[in-house]
């Protein structure tokens, strides 16, 4: 029961928090396997809990930071050039990557274009790439990634034929 405890406990952390103090916690539970089989059959699923956790709100926070920036360039006529210029009139604060607690990052990847992004379940800052399923491990790797294009010479064109 006190390993339970200490998961929920775990949860309000980082995620890269998380996996590391899991890591201690199954080493623990092994030394005691003969007396407490159920818990050294449950500990092990919850890093894919976490990570799967994290990459929801992963996705959350920079989805939210896209949409802020979007509107920041409907206003501007131009995309910002960090995430703090959305603070306070478009965010009201930048979100925080659940994955390391950090700011979520922001770079630019094309003219007119930005990728707002979280680290991702690899734990790594693979710089704003997309998440995919390596082939020889089937882990996941990249960025939980939102993409925001914008084209000020196209503002306020006509779409009619």
């Amino acid at each position: 029961m006190r390993e339970f405890q200490t998961l929920v406990a775990m949860s309000e952390r980082p995620v890269n928090d998380q996996v590391s103090s899991l890591k201690q916690l199954e080493d623990r539970v092994k030394s005691v396997q003969s007396r407490a089989p159920l818990t050294n059959l449950l500990v092990p699923t919850y890093q894919h809990m976490f990570l799967g956790v994290g990459r929801a709100e992963g996705h959350r926070s920079v989805v939210i930071a896209g949409l802020a920036t979007y509107r920041y360039a409907l206003r501007h006529n131009r995309l910002p050039g960090t995430l703090d210029e959305l603070v306070p009139e478009y965010l009201p604060f930048v979100p925080l990557d659940p994955f390391d607690g950090h700011a979520i990052r922001m770079k630019s990847t094309a003219e007119g274009e930005v990728t707002v992004y979280s680290i991702g379940p690899d734990l790594q800052d693979d710089g704003g790439q997309p998440l995919e399923r390596d082939q020889t491990t089937s882990e996941l790797k990249g960025d939980v990634i939102f993409t925001v294009r914008w084209s000020p010479e196209k503002r306020g064109a006509s779409t009619s034929p």
